[in-house]
């Protein structure tokens, strides 16, 4: 599997200053090959890759790598 890049955070977000929630989280996006890992596989599709239309739209990231500046 090609190795994820983590991005840049949306606007009007910054990454988690909670450094190990951004290195849990980074290992979770690895595994899913950039989905949201706090939701199911059978639900991935384009609004859940990272990073997630609620973090671009709301600036409420759900997995907790980004958060509100």
């Amino acid at each position: 599997m090609k190795k994820f890049k983590i991005p840049d955070p949306p606007k009007g977000m910054m990454y988690n200053t909670d450094k190990r929630k951004v290195d849990i989280v980074s290992e979770g996006l690895q595994k899913t090959g950039g989905y949201c890992p706090c939701v199911p596989k059978h639900l991935h599709n384009i609004s859940t890759y990272c990073p997630c239309v609620d973090a671009k739209v709301e600036n409420n990231c759900r997995c907790g790598i980004f958060i509100k500046v």
